[in-house]
């Protein structure tokens, strides 16, 4: 029986691991010994961050944004869907906050209030008025850099 410590991961995604996996312990808290691999929701919690606590522990990373409630909300379809990611016109967007809420990511910010480290987003977005093709670049590029795992929305 291995110890598998979730981080970020949503409730309906933990009963399918242990629905899966029933032979082993999941935790959703640091315990006392450490775990046997970690599973990280990267779009909720930082990797380096995961991967600086438990240096030695196995570090499964994924990004379950499958979730397209903000879309919903929008009161003026400014929130689209590129290969990879949503992307938000920022010349369409009224900057009205219905989506943040909405996020099960926390991905949305105002930009007043954007982590530095969202700051490529910024460049993602805007490239919205010029093709879904720079988009796709642009995440692309983000993607080998940051050593981002995820498959592309419509292959989910």
């Amino acid at each position: 029986m291995a110890t598998i410590l979730l981080c970020g991961v949503e409730l309906f995604l933990r009963g399918k691991l242990e629905a899966l996996l029933p032979e082993h312990r999941f935790e959703t808290a640091d315990g006392i010994d450490p775990p046997d691999v970690v599973i990280a929701d990267i779009a909720r919690v930082d990797p380096d961050d995961v991967a600086d606590t438990y240096p030695d522990v196995p570090l499964l990373g994924f990004t379950n944004h499958t979730d397209r409630s903000c879309i919903d909300v929008c009161p003026v379809d400014c929130i689209h869907i590129a290969e990879r990611v949503l992307v938000i016109d920022p010349e369409e967007c009224i900057d009205c906050g219905a989506c943040e809420p909405e996020c099960p990511v926390e991905a949305i910010f105002p930009e007043d209030a954007l982590p530095e480290k969202w700051e490529p987003f910024v460049r993602i977005n805007a490239a919205f008025n010029e093709s879904f093709d720079v988009v796709n670049a642009l995440v692309e590029s983000y993607a080998a850099e940051h050593d981002v795992q995820n498959v592309p929305l419509d292959q989910r």
